[in-house]
């Protein structure tokens, strides 16, 4: 299942945890290796010379997606290395 932030005004309102923690139990009990891929967008709608002010708000957003059960994180347009260690 892939999940993604949407970040369509850049207010957040795209992360919903708790459906991300619905979706996980409900398919635990019925699909063995289940997972949740979960991408939020802010660096990809971002200029690049503004991810570094982005950072926190990226990691608070892939900190609420893993709390909330997802498999893996990807942080879609964040390029800089330095930024990403």
């Amino acid at each position: 299942m892939n999940l993604e932030d949407g970040y369509p005004a850049g207010d957040g309102e795209g992360i919903r945890p708790g459906e991300t923690a619905a979706a996980r139990d409900v398919a635990e009990g019925l699909l063995l290796g289940f997972w949740i891929h979960a991408r939020a967008d802010i660096c990809l709608r971002a200029k690049p010379e503004t991810h570094a002010a982005c950072l926190d708000d990226v990691i608070s957003r892939g900190r609420a997606f893993a709390g909330a059960g997802a498999s893996s994180l990807f942080m879609a347009g964040l390029r800089d290395l330095a930024l990403i260690r």
